[in-house]
């Protein structure tokens, strides 16, 4: 006999579906805000975010409006973080330097789990001979450091920062495709997996209905890391001129242009390398957050 609270079963009482779920999600809840690391690596990331999107609202200049009579002007109430070498705000540049640290971050890794974990996905599955042209290709790439593929790359397709973008989501792809294999290799063997063979399914039907779902936790660990090394990856491209290119408020030419200033003008340097540190300090709790969190141990 059951009714809408409990139901009854060999003369004991079972908790109904809806109960149980809302069970789960109550103690998911309570793990996220116990989770020091997760919620302050979210909350510097959705800051940084928001007040990237948001710069045409909350920049209180143009971040390309060149006014020579304020040049080198240290910060005031006027200009929170003062001015550059052209008296342009460095607040506003900064603002909109973070919508492009933000674009390679989500853009480069997106290219590099999109490839790689087509690649590892395909290795672990199939096996055999695509395994080992994955394998060989995975090795090559990771011969090089990544920093060094992506000046490869770029010395191929020219400076640009969509040519960065490339360079950087390059260079991770080898990273993905080892993490994506390894674990197809673990779970394809496991009971649910052969139990979906055994009533039919297709090859098709078991990667992308039970085998990619139970794979995506170290793949969004890693790409939380990967974002804050993109970050600092382009940051570095753009540093020596083969990133975004100037007068583009980007944080790394942003630097480049601060460097005959770092002694006199401490402004220049102090701000868009903090706004680098703190971005990837954001990336990196969150990605440390979530392993915390997604980890069943």
């Amino acid at each position: 006999m059951a009714n809408a609270e409990i139901t009854v079963l060999e003369g004991g009482l079972r908790t109904p579906p809806e109960a149980r779920a809302k069970g789960t999600r109550t103690a998911a809840l309570a793990r996220v805000v116990h989770n020091r690391t997760l919620l302050v690596g979210a909350s510097i990331t959705l800051v940084v975010i928001l007040a990237s999107l948001l710069a045409p609202l909350i920049a209180p200049y143009d971040p390309q409006t060149m006014n020579l009579a304020a040049a080198m002007q240290a910060p005031s109430w006027q200009h929170l973080a003062g001015t550059d070498n052209f008296g342009r705000d460095m607040l506003s540049r900064i603002l909109y330097g973070g919508r492009i640290a933000l674009l390679v971050a989500f853009t480069s890794v997106a290219i590099a789990v999109g490839i790689g974990c087509l690649l590892g996905f395909a290795a672990g599955y199939a096996g055999g001979m695509v395994d080992v042209i994955v394998q060989r290709l995975v090795d090559l790439m990771l011969a090089f450091p990544s920093l060094l593929l992506a000046f490869l790359v770029i010395a191929i397709l020219g400076p640009g920062l969509v040519n960065a973008i490339i360079a950087i989501g390059v260079g991770g792809v080898p990273v993905y495709a080892r993490v994506a294999r390894a674990e197809v290799l673990k779970l394809r063997s496991r009971e649910f997996v052969e139990s979906a063979k055994a009533m039919g399914a297709s090859d098709a039907r078991v990667l992308f209905r039970h085998v990619i779902p139970n794979s995506l936790s170290p793949i969004l660990v890693l790409a939380g890391l990967g974002m804050a090394s993109a970050i600092l990856t382009e940051a570095a491209l753009s540093y020596i001129g083969l990133g975004a290119q100037p007068p583009s408020p980007d944080w790394g030419s942003t630097l480049s242009q601060a460097q005959d200033y770092i002694e006199t003008q401490w402004w220049l340097p102090t701000f868009p390398g903090l706004a680098i540190v703190v971005t990837a300090l954001g990336f990196n709790l969150l990605s440390d957050g979530l392993r915390d969190h997604l980890d069943p141990r």
